[in-house]
């Protein structure tokens, strides 16, 4: 995030020294149909920028990076005596292909996990926001080519489908990229098949369009293989809950919410707004937990190190799709005071070692942490040496802002679906009242599609409550 935010400054500069070229009486003989296009494409990708950051929408960070690979190296080369335009320094994407990668594989993050057509992407309609930023005839055939090349197979041939479909189509190219397209696709299948890749048909291309591998196998776990408790169920329920193509038993629960006075004295001038998301087990989803400043406070106490997190390493160029860092008391002023919150809340204990410290966390788009269970952590003693073992009794998410599209917490065993909601706080347990682990609370977290995802997240111990959470 912190280094796509850098690069958009930059190029703002560069855009301002390459339009002084273009109007230069200086230079107005050498403005080459390069410098052209170059300004061109930030200008109607900037049009109604406004509303948007270039980190938070995916189709501004491939124009830009795009730019930044094929047209600032040699318009810096053309025009450096005149104007010597600003350096991007070692994080140039020029340099390595890696930002390139990263910026294609978050549209078709989009277009596999989501299920967004092609058609769509390029006008800038997501799902039902429409931005008004996509992509250019040019750019979609740009974007074939790399994604063919990085073995997105599947996402390739849907967006040939929609070149195939223009009235200003180049056949012969689009001819040649599907040849091309079908050779690497059936030489490469049967390790692909192997390998569990998703990006790849069913079958081999020579025999015909056959289903995605992923929707088969989605398929296949979401009926004969539902309850299986395999962690790849998990994750295809998860996949069908972000693309909204879950069979959701669950999908119209009875609305149970009330404002509660009497979980502790502090709520009787202030009640608690609890929603119950699901019963047995329980999940709790309280609202207005923290006010605005509480989570300014919490973000500019993490910023540093957040910043630090996403600092680039200077051999290579990278783009981090999440972003993290702790604070504590020491960080943040109203620290101990949010978690005595929390301990009216949730009635166990938080302090001194009871509770981890705050791990605040930004995601991108592509940003997510897998399908996972918070009742264990691991130790690291040293780098031959993992203890792993059980104490998050339960976790707490706080939602630091709203997500404009996507980002939302999943628990595919529950069907449940939690849309961020700024300064309200998720809380569930992760061990049932005999002790044991409960293993209905896996969950995973759908990858914003616009917008910036920020949670602060703690865990609350097994043993220093063993009094507040008695067992039956």
């Amino acid at each position: 995030m912190l280094y796509l935010s850098r690069l958009a400054d930059r190029e703002s500069q560069i855009y301002a020294k390459l339009k002084d070229i273009s109007s230069s009486p200086v230079t107005t003989n050498q403005t080459t149909p390069l410098l052209e296009e170059y300004l061109s494409d930030y200008e109607q990708s900037t049009g109604i920028r406004k509303k948007w950051k270039v980190e938070e929408h995916p189709l501004l960070v491939y124009r830009m990076i795009w730019r930044f690979v094929h047209h600032v190296p040699k318009l810096r080369k053309q025009f450096s005596e005149y104007f010597p335009l600003p350096q991007v320094g070692l994080e140039d994407p020029a340099s390595n292909l890696l930002p390139l990668s990263y910026a294609l594989q978050s549209i078709i993050s989009i277009q596999n996990d989501f299920r967004l057509p092609p058609s769509d992407l390029m006008v800038g309609k997501f799902r039902h926001i429409e931005t008004g930023i996509g992509l250019t005839v040019a750019q979609v055939t740009q974007l074939v080519n790399i994604s063919s090349q990085l073995d997105y197979f599947v996402e390739a041939w849907d967006w040939l489908d929609l070149l195939d479909s223009l009235p200003s189509k180049d056949e012969k190219g689009i001819e040649k990229l599907r040849h091309e397209l079908v050779n690497r696709h059936d030489l490469l299948h049967n390790a692909k098949c192997t390998q569990d890749d998703p990006h790849i048909f069913q079958n081999p291309l020579r025999k015909g369009i056959s289903p995605w591998r992923k929707d088969v196998e989605m398929e296949a776990w979401l009926t004969t293989g539902q309850g299986s408790g395999v962690l790849k169920e998990y994750f295809y329920q998860t996949y069908a809950l972000c693309s909204n193509r879950a069979r959701s038993k669950n999908s119209k629960r009875p609305l149970t919410c009330w404002l509660d006075t009497k979980k502790h004295p502090y709520f009787i001038l202030v009640p608690l707004k609890t929603e119950l998301l699901h019963q047995d087990p329980d999940y709790f989803y309280f609202h207005d937990v923290a006010r605005d400043e509480v989570l300014d406070s919490i973000w500019n106490a993490a910023l540093p190190g957040i910043q630090k997190d996403a600092t680039l390493p200077r051999e290579k160029a990278r783009i981090r799709s999440m972003n993290l860092d702790w604070i504590n008391e020491a960080s943040m002023e109203q620290y101990n005071k949010l978690y005595s919150k929390f301990e009216f809340i949730t009635g166990l204990n938080m302090k001194d070692d009871a509770a981890d410290v705050l791990r605040v966390s930004q995601y991108l788009t592509l940003g997510d942490a897998g399908v996972h269970h918070d009742a264990y952590k691991i130790s690291v003693a040293n780098e031959n040496k993992k203890r792993i073992f059980g104490d998050r009794l339960a976790t707490i998410i706080l939602y630091m802002n709203d997500v404009i599209l996507g980002g939302e917490t999943v628990f595919p065993v529950l069907d449940l679906v939690v849309k961020p909601v700024k300064g309200s706080l998720l809380f569930w347990y992760n061990y049932g009242r005999e002790g044991n682990t409960d293993w209905k609370s896996w969950h995973g977290v759908c990858p914003p599609i616009l917008g910036r995802k920020r949670i602060a997240t703690t865990f609350i111990g097994k043993l220093d409550n063993m009094f507040q959470y008695k067992c039956v």
